[in-house]
């Protein structure tokens, strides 16, 4: 904090203020191992996330950047230590997956590139610990979108326009379908991660989870950038039901609340 300026004259006396504000990190963490407990997730020593069962994913929290030792241990335990890892967090986005049977758990650590475009950005992880490499495929013999991903491997992004897609897992090179993946409905404006879990012919059976990982603003239901009459429409369309985009609160339905926000937020994408 600092004076300057000068008293009765110009410019005028005043008070500055400087900040310092440590850079940010985000940080989730994605439950994978299938034979695993639920879990809690500690960041140096600190119970930072609690019951995170199979299948389930964290939001993004803010942390300051740095070094953190994360440990993962079952729900409500100190004990036995499943996960002991070091990540070095800088200002960026990270995701963090739990993976392989628990005898074998493993971290796999993700830098997230969530920006944002008019297409639709989607990258798959392939997190079935029995399940070969497999060709993710528009479903009834469509065009493959990534191929041979392997067992703990990232596949990337990429763009694609929005709608609602029927994809299918095939194994690597081969037409044989190892599971059907019907109905991802993705916008413009927002970014998602699809996940193969699971077991192959095993229990929990194989299958897929999808998580919206970034997104201009929660009133664009359409994902065109900016929150209007299209929006209005969209939400009138899907009223009384479960629709995730027009369910603006993340509430299960979609309501009058919604509808609210909607119009409070509206000409706007913020």
């Amino acid at each position: 904090m600092w004076a300057s300026g000068f008293l009765n004259q110009e410019p005028a006396l005043g008070v500055a203020v400087s900040l310092d504000v440590a850079p940010k990190a985000k940080l989730r963490v994605i439950h994978a191992s299938p034979d695993a407990p639920a879990v809690d997730v500690k960041l140096n020593g600190t119970r930072a996330i609690t019951e995170l069962a199979f299948n389930e994913a964290t939001d993004y929290a803010m942390v300051d950047s740095g070094t953190y030792n994360v440990k993962v241990v079952p729900a409500g335990l100190d004990d036995p230590i499943v996960i002991d890892a070091d990540l070095d967090l800088m200002a960026k986005d990270y995701t963090v997956i739990a993976s392989d049977v628990l005898s074998s758990i493993t971290p796999i650590v993700l830098e997230d590139d969530n920006a944002l475009d008019a297409l639709a950005r989607i990258r798959f992880i392939h997190a079935s610990p029995n399940a070969p490499a497999v060709d993710i495929a528009l479903a009834n013999g469509g065009p493959v979108l990534f191929a041979d991903v392997e067992f703990g491997e990232n596949a990337g992004y990429i763009e694609v326009p929005g709608g609602t897609y029927d994809l299918e897992a095939r194994v690597a090179g081969t037409d044989t379908v190892a599971l059907s993946v019907p109905g991802l409905k993705v916008t413009g404006f927002r970014n998602f991660t699809v996940l193969a879990t699971g077991l192959l012919g095993g229990n929990p059976a194989l299958g897929v989870i999808a998580t919206l990982d970034a997104q201009k603003c929660a009133t664009d239901i359409i994902g065109d950038g900016k929150t209007g009459v299209n929006d209005i429409l969209a939400l009138l369309d899907s009223y009384g039901s479960s629709d995730q985009f027009a369910d603006v609160d993340g509430s299960g339905i979609v309501d009058v609340n919604d509808a609210m926000q909607l119009i409070m937020n509206y000409g706007r994408c913020d």
